[in-house]
Parts: C-alpha cells; structure tokens; sequence
C-alpha cells in the first residue's frame, strides 16, 4: 500500500498545481457570473479522462488541461 501510494504521489503529485489553479480560477469566474469557461474546462477535463484514460492516469493531462483552460480564460480578459 504504501509503495502504491508513493507512486501515486510521484506521478501526480506534482500535477495537482493545476488542479487547484483551476479550482481557484473557476470560483473566481464563478463570482463574476461568467461560469461558459469553467464548464467547458471541467468538459474538456472529462474528454481527457474518459478517452485518454491511460494518458491521464500516466501523466496526469485531464488536471493540466483543466488548468490551462481556465487560466487562458482568465487571460484572455473573460
């Protein structure tokens, strides 16, 4: 158990960074009433998970895409 837990940590540990960029951005789009971006990002998220299961479980890209969706948003003045 603990060897699959540090693994587990090795591989996506780093990536909850994202995760959390996204989560935070997502609540502060959701106080200014422009929610379309962050459901598009947790989609975007989902279509990572469910078709790139394997990709998402190695590398972590269903928390990266998350992330850089709603950062771009934010970015881009929305």
């Amino acid at each position: 158990m603990l060897e699959a837990g540090t693994q587990y940590l090795q591989v996506v540990g780093p990536l909850y960074g994202f995760f959390g960029l996204g989560q935070v951005l997502h609540f502060a789009l959701q106080g200014a009433w422009r929610l379309f971006w962050p459901v598009i990002g947790n989609l975007a998220r989902l279509v990572v998970a469910s078709l790139g299961g394997w990709l998402a479980l190695r590398w972590g890209m269903a928390f990266v895409v998350y992330g850089l969706v709603i950062t771009a948003t934010i970015a881009g003045g929305a």
